[in-house]
C-alpha cells in the first residue's frame, strides 16, 4: 500500500511539472492600436507620447538631436515545463512601437505587430 501512494504521488508530482508555459517579454498588456492611430507626426510630444503609452521600455540618442523610444508586448506560447526549459515554441505573438523625436516632436513612428503561428516546430 505504501508502494502504490509512493508511486501516485510521483505521478502526481511529474504530471504537475508537464504542460504548456508561457513566456511574456516587454510591457505586459498589449499596445493599443487605436492609441497609435492616434499619433500626430509634427504635433506630439515626448510628454504626450508618455501619457498615452507610459515611459518606454528604451531610450535611443542619436546624433543630432534625434531621439527613439521603443515599446514592446509579446509572448510566447510553449510545450515544456513551467518550471524549467520549454521543449519547442508553438506560437506567439508581439508588437512593436519605435517613436522618433527630433526636438521634443514626434517626427516619425512605426508600428509592427507580429503573429506566429507554428505546429511541431514548423511556421505554418
Amino acid at each position: 500500500m505504501k508502494r502504490l501512494i509512493a508511486k501516485i504521488f510521483i505521478l502526481t508530482v511529474l504530471i504537475s511539472f508537464t504542460g504548456c508555459t508561457f513566456l511574456s517579454h516587454g510591457r505586459m498588456r498589449a499596445i493599443p492600436e487605436e492609441k497609435v492611430q492616434a499619433i500626430r507626426v509634427h504635433e506630439n510630444t515626448k510628454s504626450d507620447i508618455v501619457a498615452m503609452f507610459g515611459d518606454p521600455q528604451r531610450k535611443v540618442l542619436k546624433p543630432g538631436g534625434l531621439e527613439l523610444y521603443y515599446y514592446e508586448h509579446g509572448f510566447e506560447r510553449g510545450i515544456g515545463t513551467p518550471f524549467f526549459i520549454n521543449v519547442g515554441r508553438t506560437s506567439g505573438e508581439g508588437q512593436k512601437l519605435l517613436i522618433s523625436f527630433q526636438d521634443d516632436l514626434v517626427i516619425d513612428y512605426e508600428f509592427t505587430i507580429d503573429d506566429r503561428k507554428m505546429l511541431d516546430g514548423l511556421r505554418k
